[in-house]
């Protein structure tokens, strides 16, 4: 989506192309499919579906390779859910904010920020969407990102999550050109709504990110800190029966017994 001068309409909005099958593998985890194109503006876009064995479950990888541009643009990956107005939560630092929950007044309303999740829900399914790499997300449209924020879409899609993956509209803290290599991963479940209670929403959405946002992480096992063994101890031995030598040689010095005799003497 680039922006025009007028910074009131979108110069020109591009989806991505057909895309061209180029895997399909099932092993012990599931079935996974994969495929490519190359949208406009990068070199090319590598997408990996894998529905997990026994699991209501669908993981993404998008794995995408930006080329560099000064023409300022945004870029969305769109998750439409076939859902009726739904209700919308979402998961902030230390709660769950939402349709009719109390915001920050003068708080944007175009955009939504997520800590790992967003769950929708009408009167016959809950759907959540997790992702751990791309925090910003649109509901129902993509808007023009400058007051009074405009939408740039010719319909409202009220079940559409658009995952903003990158732009470099601002003018600070995004680098300008925005090239990168980078892979971007969601998950998705789907259940039917036995009830409109917020709880089955939310763990729906809780269950499915805690298997991404958790992933088991290999540590390195090393053996317990103990002090350095002591030293061996050199002996010797000197001819005829009535002296031991045992020489410590951390000391340097030598302990002498004499056979039969409880007393022990230091040599020098």
């Amino acid at each position: 989506m680039r922006p025009a001068s007028s910074t009131r309409c979108t110069s020109s909005r591009r989806a991505a192309p057909l895309a061209a099958v180029v895997d399909r593998t099932t092993d012990a985890t599931g079935h996974t499919l994969v495929y490519e194109c190359a949208p406009a503006g990068t070199r090319r876009l590598r997408i990996k579906v894998h529905l997990p064995h026994d699991a209501a479950r669908v993981d993404v990888e998008n794995r995408i390779d930006k080329t560099a541009t000064l023409t300022k643009e945004s870029a969305f990956f769109a998750f439409p859910f076939a859902l009726d107005n739904p209700v919308v939560h979402t998961e902030a630092t230390g709660g769950v904010l939402g349709t009719v929950r109390e915001t920050v007044p003068g708080s944007a309303t175009h955009m939504r920020v997520i800590r790992r999740w967003i769950s929708l829900s009408d009167d016959t399914h809950h759907a959540a969407l997790a992702t751990a790499g791309a925090p910003l997300v649109q509901l129902g449209g993509i808007v023009i990102p400058y007051a009074p924020y405009p939408q740039s879409l010719p319909q409202e899609e009220p079940g559409t999550v658009f995952s903003w993956m990158h732009n470099n509209i601002w003018d600070t803290n995004f680098p300008a050109q925005q090239a990168f290599h980078h892979t971007f991963r969601y998950s998705i479940a789907i259940t039917e709504a036995d009830e409109k209670a917020a709880g089955p929403i939310d763990r729906l959405a809780a269950r499915t990110t805690a298997l991404t946002s958790h992933p088991l992480v290999p540590v390195r096992a090393r053996a317990e800190t103990r002090a350095s063994p002591a030293r061996p101890r050199r002996r010797r031995h000197r001819r005829g029966p009535s002296v031991l030598l045992r020489r410590h040689a951390d000391r340097g010095r030598a302990v002498g017994r004499s056979p039969g005799r409880d007393a022990v003497q230091w040599l020098p």
